[in-house]
């Protein structure tokens, strides 16, 4: 029986260093119908030559090239446009994949017949490999799998750790209308989920995040940036499923509620967000215009919930408040 063609796509940019590895590591898949798409967000380094290079030794390597930078997610949709696979998988440029990681997963999907399946990861540090989202045992979760994403039962909402079909993600590939910086990955998981209803969990962790390649962007942000593109990725959730009934839009707003009162999101005055009033002023006409009732649902406060969460609820409702403050302002 001929192996399904699964398509993998790699974002990158400024990766000349560490690429190679990732590559890698993709042509050492036991699965052998892989085909590996390349999506270089134009980078400012030797990447592309690198890449270039690279595609000269592996025939099932296409590298494409984005003429302006437009971030992880719409690289992520470029390539998604060119998959040929049935299945298709992400893997982020500064990562690797341990060599059964897309046989089992496939392997997985048509066993099953499931919508998705999800392998669990480690981190990779200086020191050698940590333990990062692991799963018990192997399983089969069918149902109302949206809730299971959002009470973050499948762990963080990444997509690297994930394989999907390839025609129903392309059809419900979000976008919200403007460059998503933040959470773009649990913003495409949550609208393939809300339409699916199984999915094949597997126990051992395939995928090897890189923590030694030093801080991320979304690290070196002030947190009044956070807090916007926060609120920007709260927004294009609504904007993308204007049609989310009640019980949706309370897991969704139980994904955001604690979020939003991270103390790396915590702001003391108004004018901390004043550089960003474009921003906010599109965000939240974007919510009032998609369902002005989800921030309702967002500050009901439920009296059962832990003196923790309530603590950090009030973060929430500042931050909330000096966002409506620099919209009316």
């Amino acid at each position: 029986m001929k192996q399904p063609l699964i398509s993998v796509i790699v974002p990158v940019f400024n990766a000349a260093d560490f690429v190679s590895e990732c590559i890698d590591s993709l042509q050492n898949q036991d699965h052998q119908n892989i085909e590996i798409i390349v999506v270089d967000d134009a980078s400012s380094d030797s990447t592309l030559s690198v890449l270039k290079g690279l595609s000269i030794n592996y025939n099932n390597m296409r590298v494409l090239s984005n003429v302006e930078n437009v971030g992880v997610h719409l690289s992520r949709l470029a390539g998604l446009k060119h998959a040929s696979g049935e299945f298709v998988g992400f893997v982020d440029s500064d990562d690797r994949v341990l060599p059964g990681m897309y046989e089992s997963l496939v392997q997985r999907m048509l066993e099953d017949n499931s919508d998705v399946a999800i392998t669990g990861f480690q981190y990779s540090t200086s020191k050698g490999l940590k333990p990062g989202f692991v799963f018990s045992r192997d399983l089969v979760v069918e149902g109302d799998i949206f809730s299971s994403l959002t009470s973050l039962e499948f762990g963080i909402g990444s997509m690297w750790n994930k394989l999907y079909r390839t025609d129903v993600l392309l059809d419900r590939f979000p976008d919200p209308g403007w460059r998503q910086n933040s959470h773009e990955d649990m913003l495409c998981n949550l609208a393939y989920f809300r339409g699916a209803g199984k999915a094949s969990i597997l126990a051992k962790p395939y995928y090897i995040y890189n923590k030694s390649h030093g801080g991320s962007v979304t690290q070196s942000l002030s947190n009044s940036q956070r807090l916007v593109r926060h609120l920007g990725a709260y927004a294009a959730v609504f904007k993308v499923m204007p049609d989310l009934d009640p019980s949706e839009i309370n897991k969704v707003n139980g994904l955001f509620k604690s979020t939003f009162g991270y103390s790396n999101y915590k702001i003391t005055d108004v004018s901390d967000i004043s550089a960003f009033e474009g921003e906010v002023k599109k965000y939240l006409v974007a919510l009032v215009e998609s369902n002005p009732a989800a921030i309702a649902h967002l500050l009901v406060c439920d009296p059962s919930e832990s003196i923790s969460f309530r603590a950090q609820l009030s973060i929430t409702l500042r931050n909330l408040y000096f966002l409506f403050r620099s919209f009316w302002n």
